[in-house]
């Protein structure tokens, strides 16, 4: 599998808790390949990450139909869809 456009998943936190209704948002991060991109995502779950009460996100890239990568990413890469 090639994972050169893939968002780089930058963490593994415990204590997620599910964002519901899922949120689009764009999150300016590091795919596989290297390259620093912003990329469209939808938020789809949440987990702390001391002292701050959420900083880390899981947001879900859509590769092709029905074809989805998770990656978590620090809260601070990540910003409303507009």
């Amino acid at each position: 599998m090639d994972f050169q456009r893939y968002i780089r998943t930058l963490g593994d936190p415990t204590g997620a808790t599910p964002v519901e209704p899922y949120r689009s948002a764009v999150v300016r991060s590091d795919l596989y390949s290297g390259v620093v991109t912003g990329v469209p995502v939808v938020v789809v779950s949440r987990a702390p990450a001391p002292p701050a009460p959420a900083d880390w996100l899981c947001v879900r890239q859509t590769l092709g139909p029905n074809r989805h990568w998770l990656a978590w990413v620090p809260a601070d890469r990540v910003s409303a869809h507009r």
